[in-house]
């Protein structure tokens, strides 16, 4: 069976520390039609070989408010099945939270290096023009979601399908600082980080 039908947009770290990791197994897909095993969930705090680090009450280091956090799933598909989920229309909307208000205004004909998706999302009431370019497609193996213009001061997302021997292994990886650099990622870190960890959860279960 392929896929059910349900995308949404996440540089080298010098060095990183692993904040948080928390294994997952036999986790049930909500129509319970099928099983499917997550591997890892990391977040990271980036730390700059140039910077000093800092780690505030509760041991996270900060770092210039870089952030990385990451989730895997296994799937019993194949990764060309798995790609052509991804690449169909309204992905974007069957892979967005229902409490995320985003809108698109833009989208691609086609998925490849230099197509690009506008949306609107809001920050608290205030609407926003969120711009991303899509860049490193690989047919069957993955993309990466870059913006250009947008909310966050940096946010790349990179979507990967490894091959496995009974499936794929799809990977979302989220690397961003907040607005207003160590100062927002000092105040609007944690905010940020479990609103990411929450998305990917989302995300992981309806795929």
């Amino acid at each position: 069976r392929e896929p059910s039908r349900h995308l949404m947009l996440s540089p080298s770290l010098t060095c990183a520390t692993v904040h948080e990791r928390v294994d997952w197994a036999g986790v049930q897909r909500a129509d319970a039609r099928s099983a499917m095993q997550v591997s890892t969930m990391r977040v990271i705090m980036s730390e700059s070989s140039r910077t000093t680090r800092t780690v505030r009450p509760g041991g996270v280091p900060v770092s210039g408010g870089r952030i990385v956090v990451e989730r895997s799933t296994r799937l019993p598909f194949t990764p060309e099945q798995v790609w052509a989920w991804h690449v169909r229309p309204g992905a974007f909307e069957r892979l967005t939270p229902p409490w995320e208000r985003a809108r698109v205004l833009e989208r691609p004909i086609a998925l490849e290096n230099g197509s690009r998706v506008v949306l609107e999302v809001h920050a608290g009431p205030v609407p926003l023009r969120w711009v991303a370019l899509h860049r490193d497609v690989t047919p069957g193996r993955g993309f990466i979601d870059e913006q250009v213009e947008g909310p966050f001061a940096h946010w790349v997302h990179e979507h990967l399908f490894t091959p496995e021997r009974d499936g794929c292994m799809v990977t979302d990886r989220i690397t961003c600082s907040p607005p207003l650099g160590a100062v927002g990622g000092w105040f609007g870190g944690p905010f940020v980080r479990a609103k990411l960890e929450r998305m990917l959860r989302y995300r992981h279960a309806v795929l």
